[in-house]
């Protein structure tokens, strides 16, 4: 057991594709096509509902699309694609975030219990600030990695849902709704 990825529909990946190849080249990128090495699906949740986070519980989440993950000539790229009936590359980025995702990535397959089957996902609630590579085992406790710190750490999920429901708490406390966020 270790590590999986949930397979992408095609048409989520011919869409990444494409969105590799409108991004402005460079000539490090002009000889080489990108590689796409990682599918990994997306969840959120209204605001609304992460006030009821408990533990390894956290309500309402729904997956929102893709996050796929391309070497480009050594440089990380990633591409979101909303996930709906028609399904549309919403941003593409270049570096550091890329690259955070990818030593998440890497450091989440070093630290995680090989014994447990677990699936890997990203979890993107913008509302609350927090966004994490997180690794899904139904029947044991889960864990993520946040992507928007410094330190790209593998903690148990349960220490971080006090923080988002805390933190959505404050959001709604202040009238700020999903769609001013």
């Amino acid at each position: 057991m270790a590590i999986t990825l949930e397979p992408a529909p095609e048409s989520v990946l011919a869409i990444a594709a494409a969105q590799l190849l409108s991004l402005p080249s460079s000539p490090d990128f002009a000889e080489e096509e990108a590689t796409l090495y990682q599918a990994l699906p997306v969840y959120g949740a209204l605001v609304e509902k992460l006030v009821r986070a408990d533990g390894d519980h956290l309500p309402g989440l729904i997956r929102t699309g893709w996050r796929l993950l391309a070497d480009e000539a050594g440089t990380m790229t990633q591409v979101d694609v909303r996930d709906d009936d028609d399904p549309v590359a919403i941003m593409a980025v270049r570096g550091i975030p890329a690259e955070v995702l990818a030593l998440a990535s890497l450091q989440a397959e070093a630290a995680a219990n090989a014994a447990i089957d677990w699936q890997a996902r990203i979890l993107d609630l913008p509302q609350v600030e927090f966004t994490a590579l997180w690794l899904h085992a139904p029947d044991h406790g889960d864990m993520v990695v946040r992507l928007d710190r410094e330190e790209v750490t593998l903690r148990p999920l349960y220490e971080v849902s006090a923080e988002i429901r805390q933190a959505a708490q404050e959001v709604l406390a202040d009238g700020v709704l999903d769609e001013d966020r």
